[in-house]
């Protein structure tokens, strides 16, 4: 990762395509990994999404900085997307260096073919990023986001 986009990123306050985490999600809250990786990946805008760990943003939307100590295999990440998101959606977990302390970035590059869906409805369900809140994906929401990008077939009228 180029060290000019995680200084522009860091320099960014949490909305749709980025989002601040303190330290990793452990295995007790994979469903929350889920849940913000299909919400970003169904947010519409352009370019790539970043969850960045080792960063928390306060009230004032000030930086603290948090050293990563024990890291995460990029596998595991990626085999638990993998295994529960569809279409398949390729992420990279980038560590780098920043102020003397090791924090880690989940890119998601731009998605391409939205919507994004769990494999599995028991799971978790499926949720998009609207402003700066989560939304629950209903199939009311899922019409209004996505109906612009289905290609629409021409109408035929027939007459008798």
């Amino acid at each position: 990762m180029e060290n000019e986009l995680l200084v522009d990123l860091l320099n960014q306050t949490e909305h749709e395509g980025l989002d601040f985490k303190k330290g990793f999600y452990v295995k007790q809250s994979y469903e929350e990994l889920l849940k913000d990786v299909l919400a970003m990946a169904n947010a519409k805008i352009k370019g790539s999404r970043y969850i960045i760990f080792g960063v928390k943003e306060n009230a004032q939307q000030l930086k603290d900085i948090f050293e990563i100590t024990n890291p995460v295999d990029a596998a595991t990440y990626q085999q638990i997307i993998l295994e529960n998101i569809e279409p398949q959606l390729v992420c990279h977990l980038i560590y780098v260096n920043y102020q003397e302390k090791r924090i880690t970035v989940l890119e998601i590059p731009e998605p391409n073919e939205q919507p994004y869906l769990l494999k599995h409805v028991s799971y978790v369900l499926p949720f998009i990023v609207l402003g700066a809140s989560y939304q629950f994906l209903s199939v009311l929401l899922f019409f209004s986001v996505f109906i612009s990008s289905i290609p629409l077939l021409p109408v035929t009228t027939f007459s008798f």
